[in-house]
């Protein structure tokens, strides 16, 4: 499909890669709001190749080889709020084995960490989180009793911050 693009003489076409991109925004949030530092170190090393990092670490952690597509797709599913089921699901191993990845790869469990950040932080404002340009989206669902609910709020939070 990029073959069908062809910029006029004089211009260039410019493509990005949204993978890094939304990899970007959660390394910018996750050093601005908790000083962790590793994610946009990787990114600014040219030719690093994030995804295949992960696999490398989490394949150590379960003693069995898994695959660079599926913990791209794992890495992504963890950031937007799956469960372990879930997760397990996705990249291909035994739910107790996925615990294991989630417990152990800093990665993941600094996801987690600002995840719960801001969830706090949009329950202390009453249901409202601020994005990076000061924009606001109301949460209301964060603010439910009801488990279900609650739990789709949560995944609204990371969501907005990272899409947004």
């Amino acid at each position: 499909i990029r073959s069908m693009f062809v910029a006029p003489e004089g211009y260039a076409v410019l493509v990005g890669d949204l993978d890094r991109i939304e990899l970007a925004v959660l390394g910018f949030y996750l050093e601005s709001m908790l000083g962790y530092t590793k994610l946009n170190d990787l990114i600014k090393i040219p030719g690093s190749d994030i995804h295949e990092d992960n696999r490398a670490n989490w394949s150590a952690i379960v003693g069995k080889e898994l695959e660079r597509k599926f913990c791209k797709n794992g890495i992504f599913a963890q950031i937007y709020g799956c469960g372990v089921r879930k997760f397990a699901q996705t990249i291909g191993c035994k739910q107790g084995e996925a615990k294991e990845i989630l417990s152990k790869n800093e990665l993941l469990k600094a996801c987690a960490e600002l995840r719960e950040v801001l969830i706090d932080e949009c329950i202390q404002n009453k249901g409202v989180i601020n994005n990076f340009f000061g924009r606001n989206l109301y949460i209301p669902q964060l603010l439910s009793d009801d488990r279900s609910i609650y739990a789709a709020g949560t995944r609204k939070v990371f969501n907005y911050l990272i899409l947004s």
